[in-house]
């Protein structure tokens, strides 16, 4: 049985490369392949593979973001966060441009993903941080996460070193 299986493979592999050499030395295949393609892209469309788009989408936006287009970089962030929404960095970069150019509830929504991102993986330390950029945005969200915050810090041990969560004075005038 063994032998048997080891015949078709040794048999697959040298039909497989007969192809890609043919191939690669003929134009043999060429304007089949082509053809194919062709066809596939009127169907799909001529953009690229959903996850290289994504990514090329994070690079434009980051370079218009150093280049001071805010709108383009908004837009584009905007877009990769759609494709991948479990990004927090991703979340947290769309909220400094926003910040940066005044919309502060809209980035304090941003932040607040990434809040929410970070609690899901365990990442408190890079939660606290977050908290005064949401605070400025909606005090409302940033309740909620410091909430949350405290909630899973019940079950979380600091690393070594980490300073402990900064609470923030109650009194009258507290947000609700």
């Amino acid at each position: 049985m063994i032998a048997r299986f080891a015949h078709w493979v040794v048999w697959a592999a040298l039909f497989v490369v007969v192809g890609i050499i043919t191939y690669r030395e003929s134009g043999w295949f060429k304007p089949v392949a082509d053809k194919a393609i062709a066809g596939v892209r009127s169907v799909v469309g001529n953009g690229p593979v959903i996850g290289e788009s994504l990514d090329s989408k994070l690079s434009s936006a980051r370079s218009a973001f150093t280049g001071k287009e805010f709108e383009r970089a908004i837009v584009l962030y905007g877009e990769y966060v759609k494709g991948r929404p479990k990004d927090p960095d991703a979340h947290g970069e769309l909220g400094n441009v926003l910040y940066m150019t005044g919309q502060l509830t809209e980035a304090a929504q941003s932040f607040y993903e990434a809040a929410n991102i970070l609690l899901e993986k365990g990442e408190y330390d890079r939660v606290e941080y977050l908290l005064p950029a949401i605070a400025r945005g909606d005090p409302k969200l940033a309740d909620e996460v410091t909430l949350k915050l405290r909630e899973a810090m019940g079950t979380w041990t600091a690393p070594r070193g980490a300073e402990p969560l900064r609470r923030s004075p109650q009194s009258a005038l507290t947000r609700h």
